[in-house]
């Protein structure tokens, strides 16, 4: 709600028309209300259930990237009105030029976002179904809706002005000057931009993702405040214990003098070992109270003897010891629970670091003994989603990274041009995250905001979630740029003035559509969630270095120094060549196209 009152005046400096604005407003409208529409049948239909903040998420992919797809087709579609075709024709170029970039790129970031469904955790299939049903309708919206209202009311949504504005040359002017930067001195560009980026990338090999309880809870909310006081004054491991689940496949092994000694000792090294944080109780029926109970006693406690006259039996100890200990045994005696109650929050890097120890001599004692020992507990299943979710995380992104590389590589026909663009994707990836380090795991951001006091650690989740999405960004702008100096390219410019003049035609539109987005992304800095917030953080800052400068200087840099070995093997000289002339157009003049 704070983003778009923003995005709209943005919008219309870049459209130039309130009438087209229109277009795009009405045009998010459905798209929102149709997504949510959609979303919420499916979800119905298939008994989907998806995260509380998914449709916060719903609406900020569509107010930005369905905002950006609308402003590169309407901003074409301008653009050839202006150069005098009529709507029909305008808007055939439309679709066949910056229609084909949106397309590839949507495509390219919904099948992204569709990746995150093959975790077998809710947060990310969720995630997953409600961004692809997003993306998929807002790119729907956006090649029906949008022309249809520009070819169905005449000239009502937009009445082309023949003259230039001295507005508009002085933009053009300007990003031809930006891109000029980067074109007269390439080498500097890029070794500067490794310099720099390099030593903020090399923190991401310190980043640990990882929880807490609080990262659970809205912020400023009850439970976060109830934590805090029971972190205080108490200790957070109370509220999730740790369990270890003894299974000795033998029924009465419990309460064998043999089994007993054996799970008692196992109890008493986990005390000795699992040093990395302090165990503020262990309840089990060998060990209660701080110590560890002699086998005769926990008979006598147990069960009923009358050689000695009932008394251990009926005592206030006795009471209590079978008070605590007979719901940690199973009714055939065959598995006992070890509950273990930690000083740290059970869900924090520190406790992982306690369930891997526990589970480490977990392991050497059911080989001793033939035992299987299970540990779990709300720590322990945080540690497994972790640890499965960054498992499958590698396969996922070299699965998309190939996507990527087939869908840029046909499109262009070019084998490194897709390379080049992996690697700049991924330097921005790298350099954010290592931002990300500083702000929040090293506390920055909590230290200048009161607000972010909550901030302090990476949401596990942060990296899984954010790749997809700073890949198919980076990748849309990418090709927006692209095709356009592949365009200017087949007019019969060399490389570096197609560069320079594709970047004038298209720097405002890029770096407006990423300022859109940018402020689109950044309300998600007023979230409730340390998942919104981070998120937020990380996409807004991405974006707008991605869109001010990666795509701006740094790849016109290296467009320049590759030259013919964009295209290699093809060639978009010859290729538009049998084109123009089988139209009869002449291939200097772009303005015919």
């Amino acid at each position: 709600i704070v983003a778009l009152p923003l995005i709209l005046i943005l919008l219309m400096l870049l459209l130039g028309s309130w009438r087209l604005l229109l277009v795009a407003l009405l045009a998010l409208g459905v798209g929102v209300l149709s997504a949510f529409a959609i979303m919420d049948a499916i979800t119905i239909a298939f008994n989907l259930e998806i995260m509380s903040f998914v449709p916060s998420v719903m609406f900020a992919i569509m107010l930005g990237a369905g905002v950006d797809y609308n402003l590169f087709l309407l901003s074409r579609f301008r653009e050839e009105r202006e150069k005098g075709k009529e709507r029909s024709g305008a808007a055939e170029v439309m679709l066949h030029r910056a229609g084909h970039n949106v397309l590839t790129s949507g495509l390219t970031l919904a099948v992204s976002f569709l990746a995150l469904v093959a975790f077998p955790i809710l947060l990310f299939r969720s995630m997953g179904y409600a961004i692809f049903i997003t993306i998929i309708i807002g790119l729907f919206v956006s090649f029906t809706f949008v022309p249809s209202l520009l070819l169905g009311f005449g000239d009502w949504f937009y009445h082309p002005k023949r003259d230039k504005s001295i507005e508009k040359i002085s933009h053009s002017l300007f990003w031809k000057k930006w891109a000029k930067i980067g074109v007269s001195r390439p080498k500097t560009i890029i070794l500067l931009t490794i310099l720099l980026t390099l030593p903020v990338a090399g923190f991401v090999l310190d980043v640990s993702p990882t929880a807490s309880t609080p990262s659970f809870a809205p912020l400023g909310s009850e439970s976060n405040y109830g934590f805090k006081t029971l972190s205080e004054d108490f200790s957070p491991g109370i509220l999730a214990p740790v369990y270890v689940v003894v299974d000795t496949h033998q029924p009465g092994a419990a309460w064998n003098e043999t089994d007993f000694n054996r799970i008692q000792q196992f109890v008493l090294r986990l005390l000795k070992e699992v040093n990395t944080v302090d165990v503020i109780s262990v309840a089990s029926h060998t060990y209660l109270g701080g110590q560890a109970i002699l086998y005769p006693i926990a008979i006598r406690f147990a069960f009923q003897n009358q050689s000695d006259g009932f008394i251990n039996y009926n005592s206030s100890q006795a009471v209590a010891y079978r008070e605590q200990v007979f719901p940690l045994i199973s009714d055939d005696m065959s598995k006992v629970i070890i509950r273990f109650s930690l000083t740290v929050d059970p869900l924090s890097h520190e406790g992982g670091i306690a369930t891997k120890n526990i589970r480490e001599v977990a392991r050497e004692i059911e080989s001793m003994y033939g035992y299987d020992i299970y540990v779990t507990g709300l720590g322990p299943v945080n540690e497994d989603i972790i640890q499965s979710s960054y498992e499958i995380f590698p396969y996922m992104m070299v699965a998309v990274i190939i996507v990527i590389y087939l869908i840029v590589g046909l499109l262009f026909k070019s084998a490194l041009l897709p390379l080049r663009l992996i690697i700049t994707i991924g330097l921005t990836i790298f350099f954010v995250y290592g931002l990300a380090f500083f702000a929040f795991q090293e506390g920055i951001l909590a230290g200048l905001f009161t607000r972010y006091a909550d901030t302090t650690i990476i949401f596990w989740v942060l990296p899984i979630m954010s790749a997809s999405m700073l890949i198919g960004l980076g990748m849309d702008y990418d090709i927006f740029l692209v095709e356009r100096v592949r365009e200017e390219v087949s007019y019969g410019l060399s490389d570096k003035e197609a560069v320079i003049e594709a970047a004038a035609k298209t720097g405002q539109i890029i770096t407006g559509a990423g300022t859109v987005m940018a402020i689109a992304f950044g309300g998600l800095l007023l979230g409730s969630s340390v998942t919104i917030i981070e998120f937020g953080f990380v996409l807004t800052i991405a974006v707008l270095i991605d869109t001010y400068f990666v795509r701006t200087i740094l790849v016109p840099s290296i467009m320049v120094l590759a030259e013919k070995y964009n295209w290699w093997p093809s060639d978009p000289r010859k290729e538009l060549q049998h084109h123009v002339e089988d139209m009869g157009i002449d291939a200097k003049n772009s303005e015919d196209l």
